[in-house]
């Protein structure tokens, strides 16, 4: 292919021109820009320039990493997309480590985690107090989110062979943040199980049920302070005295890049990590509408309510409007 192309800037419609095609949006442009970096290696500084560092004088070999006839599924594909944008992307709480001007370690608390990956918006906190809805189904869902978070971002997450993935926790010392690694983890979530066993409940969701979240927060922040506040005050003095003593705890999961690994470069848009992560919504909406189905028979749920549900609670609002009223805000 004679493409013209040369080291330099371009803005999108003259890249199109030089590869001789028509623009194209959402998933057909990603797919295009993809089929672009087999000619040349460039950046995306902003979202309509792009520079060319490099022009290959043979086209690179498409990698074929499939198992059947070599496509990501649409939704690896949007995984991708948004699990690359949690390094070189902003977020809204002081969350990350860098080198080299560079996202190293994203960490993100359970909730956060959910709704960057667009599995619920911030609304379905209010969804326990909604009169119009069930509390065993409230139940159900949340145990269903925290299995889909597990399984579609934090499982698929460990095996990408430059993450590394930690659980832990996030330790307040007055409104200043530090985070622990697994030891600390492992005794925070130690002190949860405690308090589900000594109030006979089975699980997590069962607090949440009973309306106890609250109260099994503060038996936590009680231990976790009563075993290692001192320690952890000995090692760093400064702590009590610059912020005050530990007041809150929450568990996070941190995803950095391995020892001597790259990051691979991220060439999307913000409109198109939206668009992912809106897509992605879509998929976890639907598959919850076909599980609450198959439950029908042995736990008899009310499907209008699941609906309701999920549309009002779970289900995101069209990325464009969710764009323009993030740059409003």
């Amino acid at each position: 292919m004679d493409l013209g192309l040369k080291v330099g800037e371009y803005s999108y419609k003259e890249m199109c021109e030089l590869f001789h095609e028509k623009p194209k949006t959402g998933k057909s442009k990603q797919l295009q820009l993809k089929h672009w970096e087999l000619y040349c290696r460039y950046e995306r500084p902003t979202n309509r320039l792009f520079v060319v560092n490099e022009v290959y004088e043979e086209p690179l070999a498409r990698v074929d990493g499939r198992k059947t006839n070599g496509r990501k599924s649409e939704t690896e594909e949007e995984f991708s997309i948004l699990f690359g944008s949690l390094f070189v992307r902003e977020y809204t709480r002081n969350m990350y480590h860098t080198a080299n001007g560079q996202w190293q370690t994203a960490r993100l608390t359970n909730g956060e985690l959910s709704k960057y990956f667009g599995l619920y918006g911030d609304r379905l906190y209010y969804a326990k107090k909604d009169k119009k809805i069930d509390d065993d189904l409230f139940q159900e869902l949340t145990s269903k989110l925290s299995g889909k978070r597990r399984s579609l971002i934090v499982d698929r997450a460990a095996k990408i062979d430059w993450v590394e993935v930690k659980k832990e926790v996030i330790v307040y010392w007055g409104d200043h943040p530090l985070y622990y690694d697994e030891e600390y983890r492992e005794s925070f979530d130690s002190y949860r199980i405690e308090y589900v066993r000594k109030h006979g409940y089975k699980s997590l969701a069962d607090v949440i049920k009973h309306g106890e979240w609250s109260d099994m927060s503060e038996y936590v922040l009680g231990r976790f302070k009563a075993t290692w506040e001192s320690s952890l005050a000995e090692k760093s003095p400064w702590l009590l005295s610059d912020y005050g003593s530990i007041n809150r705890i929450e568990s996070c999961t941190s995803f950095g890049l391995k020892e001597g690994a790259e990051r691979p470069p991220f060439y999307y848009s913000l409109e198109e990590v939206d668009s992912a992560r809106y897509s992605f919504n879509l998929k976890t909406v639907a598959s919850l509408v076909k599980l609450f189905e198959k439950q029908v028979p042995t736990k008899g749920w009310n499907m209008e309510q699941v609906r309701y549900l999920l549309r009002k609670y779970v289900l995101l609002p069209n990325w464009q409007d969710y764009r323009k009223r993030s740059k409003a805000a």
